[in-house]
């Protein structure tokens, strides 16, 4: 099974930019609950940084804002909202080229920066990254590679995430070789996933979604 990647671009997008540093950081969503609201998916979450609690988040899903209450009597909340507020800026098609959506200019044609830009995204940056981590877990129940010259995922459904170091196959090129081993030696554009530190595998499997 193939997932093929999107092209790479050129230029850089800020919003993936700092989206990068954003799942990188002392800045988490932990607990988080999702759940089906009047207008798609909601969640509530608490807010961490540096390991200590610091507000909850809360989206009902109803068309209206996100409720982003932070403990302003803990000092680690100023800390939390600079780090926001210092995360990349970016432009609207920005975003809209993130999530797959065709941009269209906006109103003189020029593209938008927005003041406030992580404001209203980083959380939802973070849920997005919470489920995709989600969706890699049950992807990598089988052997899984990145096929760095086609640029797309391969799974291997006949061999299990556990079976990838521990047992012996017979393939075409060498027989009696675990996985890992023939990926390393006979397939060497391809990257084994299972394993992988879950942040760099999430780089990867951003790069194919």
């Amino acid at each position: 099974m193939e997932i093929k990647m999107n092209k790479k671009e050129n230029k850089i997008n800020k919003y993936k930019e700092g989206v990068k540093i954003l799942i990188n950081s002392d800045l988490e969503l932990k607990s988080i609950k999702t759940f089906i609201g009047r207008e798609g998916e909601g969640a509530s979450a608490n807010i961490y940084w540096k390991g200590k609690r610091v507000g909850t988040y809360l989206d009902e899903a109803n068309g209206g804002e996100e409720y982003i209450d932070f403990d302003h009597k803990n000092p680690l909340c100023d800390e939390a909202w600079e780090f926001i507020q210092s995360l990349p800026k970016f432009s609207h098609n920005e975003w809209l080229e993130s999530v797959n959506h065709r941009s269209e200019p906006i109103g003189d044609g020029k593209d938008d920066v927005r003041d406030s830009s992580w404001k209203w995204y980083w959380a939802s940056a973070l849920i997005t990254n919470f489920h995709c981590k989600k969706d890699l877990k049950k992807f990598c129940r089988t052997a899984c590679v990145f096929n760095t010259e086609k640029e797309c995922f391969v799974t291997w459904g006949g061999i299990k995430n556990n079976e990838v170091d521990t047992k012996t196959f017979n393939f075409k090129e060498e027989k009696g070789i675990t996985f890992r081993d023939f990926i390393s030696k006979h397939k060497k554009e391809c990257v084994v996933i299972n394993g992988m530190p879950i942040n760099k595998a999430m780089e990867y499997y951003s790069l194919a979604k």
